[in-house]
């Protein structure tokens, strides 16, 4: 009985969540919680992007590394790639819901915001997303992405930060 009391002081003390499934990633960068209810998605995946799929509708996980960002800070590369977003040829109806907003990551400084923009059936669709810059001018963002936020008004990539680690010291 006492190693169990162990174990949950320690997630206690450490913040480390009780839900969910450990994901590391093949290129070792990050270990995460992922919530019970999201599957991997194998086919949609590669060593530079891993994709969830949620229970709602629309609902989309996903983590991304992009090597050689060129940006000084993580706001810079989340600026750069909201204005891509929002330029001719980005995302159809993008409109900035919430703007970006200091967000830490185990340690490491990014950049949060919300936006909207329609998929190809012109449907409204909702994505959360963090941007990171990393050592060696590695680019990351998380994002959770539906048909629109959770109904209770929670942030499921808050949820995803706290168990979140790094690999690499910072």
């Amino acid at each position: 009985m006492k190693r169990f009391q162990w174990v949950i002081l320690f997630l206690v003390l450490f913040g480390v969540p009780v839900w969910g499934a450990g994901f590391r990633d093949a290129g070792s960068l990050y270990s995460v919680y992922i919530p019970d209810n999201w599957i991997y998605q194998a086919k949609e995946s590669s060593p530079e992007l891993n994709v969830f799929y949620g229970s709602g509708e629309d609902e989309l996980l996903y983590f991304e590394v992009l090597e050689n960002v060129l940006a000084e800070s993580s706001e810079a590369f989340a600026t750069a790639a909201l204005e891509l977003y929002a330029a001719p040829g980005g995302l159809p109806g993008f409109e900035l819901v919430e703007n970006l907003s200091a967000v830490e990551v185990d340690g490491v400084v990014g950049a949060r915001c919300v936006y909207t923009y329609k998929d190809g059936k012109d449907r409204l669709l909702w994505e959360e997303r963090i941007f990171l810059l990393l050592p060696d001018q590695r680019g990351f963002s998380l994002a959770y992405g539906s048909a629109g936020p959770r109904d209770d008004g929670s942030s499921l990539l808050s949820e995803i930060v706290r168990g979140w680690r790094w690999s690499f010291e910072n």
